[in-house]
């Protein structure tokens, strides 16, 4: 592993840990945005309100320090957070 994905690889874990703290649905939103489900699919698929996956899948990014979910969902599969 070269140095780049070494920092980004340390981050993510960080940012994972920090994650799991406030989010108990963390796992599940990873899983269901790797299957391409939208965040109103996740949201009924939970039953909570779409404003609430949308607030948590934002926290998420921010934490991953990442532009978009199809990034956060990247990460999370490079680090075997979620499977395909």
């Amino acid at each position: 592993m070269n140095n780049g994905w070494a920092i980004l690889h340390f981050q993510f874990k960080s940012a994972i840990h920090d994650i799991l703290k406030g989010h108990k649905y963390i796992h599940t939103y990873f899983s269901r945005m790797s299957n391409g489900c939208q965040n109103e699919e996740i949201a009924n698929q939970l039953n909570i309100s779409d404003r609430t996956v949308k607030n948590h899948v934002s926290s998420i990014m921010k934490k991953l320090k990442v532009k978009n979910q199809m990034h956060a969902v990247l990460a999370a599969i490079r680090n075997n957070w979620v499977s395909m």
